[in-house]
């Protein structure tokens, strides 16, 4: 398992005060508020609720409804990795993911967590061909 993830307050998050990244989300502010400051700072936030996820499967299930990947999306690491690279359906300045329960997925299923994580760090570095919106993943 990586080191630990650093944190991100709210309101670096949502101002971008971090650069684009995979961070622990320091905050107990419910989802559903955390998620219309996003939108009220121009920030698209998909909420992904992680709690008793223990596989690849329910992992990429809950993800693609989360983030509405298109239907034809298949249920796998590159469509996953295809579909947080693109995100056109939901046009936005920026993105957020939090993934709720993510730090207990961490324990639960390590390997899933992991893999996530690093296809969601390649999909926040900048690239010339990659998207123009940054994307913040903050696990809590």
């Amino acid at each position: 398992m990586t080191a630990a993830l650093p944190a991100l307050r709210p309101r670096e998050a949502l101002r971008g005060g971090r650069p684009p990244g995979v961070y622990r989300l320091a905050s107990r502010t419910p989802a559903a508020c955390f998620q219309q400051a996003a939108t009220r700072a121009g920030r698209h936030c998909f909420v992904l609720e992680a709690d008793g996820i223990t596989e690849k499967v329910a992992f990429l299930a809950a993800a693609a409804a989360a983030m509405r990947f298109p239907a034809y999306a298949a249920r796998n690491w590159d469509a996953f990795e295809e579909c947080v690279n693109d995100l056109s359906w939901a046009p936005a300045e920026a993105y957020l993911l939090l993934i709720e329960g993510g730090l207990k997925l961490r324990a639960r299923a390590p390997a899933v967590i992991e893999t996530a994580m690093a296809i969601l760090r390649d999909a926040a570095a900048p690239s010339p061909a990659g998207r123009a919106a940054p994307l913040w993943t903050l696990l809590r």
